[in-house]
């Protein structure tokens, strides 16, 4: 049976990134908003943006917490408690809500100072006191920024379709690297640091991993020269494992069984 996915409070960069994701991944998804119509223009927008029979739809909170199996919850921690006693009783027992609330205050403009006493101990144990008996909790953290969540799906082209890349990590440096990169006239499709990897890379061929700043582990494909290039950063933070037999390449995360 299908599993259905709600992304709560999902109409931001954050909501619409894990939705993306998520639904890539072959999930049923469904973005929930305070505003339903503005959950339904964020599904379509998904929709036009992934193409093929990708199932995401939009609508209000409750009602997308309503016909879930697991729920996300990724609005601000100050609206947390808010939400929660919103949909006390829309919940079907069984269902997992996964918390990535983080308690951050925020100054204006949004910028995080310094993080809140939750006396529960974590944002999660406090949202547990307000689910219903039945329903699980669980607390998620992503150490990718809400903008990179919306693009980087692997393995990922350059637009004319030459360069492959299949990737595992994070260029904490990607911004700077970027602008150089756009002046010098690639052409980005996303926010991300997948992108800049391959454009650097482009530009500067294998030199380019001396200008990355991070943790990572990566193999390119050149469809016209037909060669490979493979890299891992200086310390090894991120590990290559790789399975060739002569004829198929498989970069992997963990060692191949015997």
């Amino acid at each position: 049976m299908a599993r259905t996915v709600a992304i709560l409070g999902g109409t931001g960069p954050e909501g619409t990134g894990l939705a993306n994701r998520l639904a890539r991944a072959g999930e049923h998804v469904v973005i929930g908003s305070r505003d339903a119509q503005r959950a339904q223009e964020a599904a379509k927008r998904l929709r036009e943006q992934i193409g093929g029979s990708t199932q995401i739809g939009g609508t209000d909170n409750a009602s997308a917490a309503a016909q879930c199996e697991v729920a996300v919850l990724t609005v601000p921690f100050s609206g947390l408690t808010a939400l929660l006693k919103q949909l006390k009783t829309a919940w079907k027992p069984g269902t997992i809500v996964i918390d990535t609330t983080v308690p951050l205050a925020a100054s204006v403009g949004g910028a995080p100072t310094r993080m809140l006493g939750v006396w529960q101990g974590s944002a999660a144990e406090a949202a547990r006191e307000l689910l219903p008996p039945g329903v699980g909790i669980a607390a998620a953290f992503h150490n990718l920024g809400a903008a990179l969540l919306a693009g980087g799906s692997q393995p990922m082209a350059t637009k004319d379709g030459r360069l492959w890349l299949t990737y595992n990590g994070e260029i904490f440096n990607h911004v700077d690297l970027r602008k150089d990169l756009e002046r010098a006239g690639h052409p980005y499709q996303t926010r991300c640091d997948t992108e800049t990897i391959l454009y650097a890379y482009r530009e500067h061929g294998p030199r380019s991993v001396t200008l990355f700043r991070g943790m990572f582990s990566f193999a390119i494909w050149d469809k016209d020269r037909r060669t490979l290039f493979c890299a891992r950063d200086r310390l090894g933070i991120k590990p290559f494992y790789y399975y060739w037999d002569g004829d198929l390449f498989e970069k992997r995360r963990k060692f191949m069984d015997a």
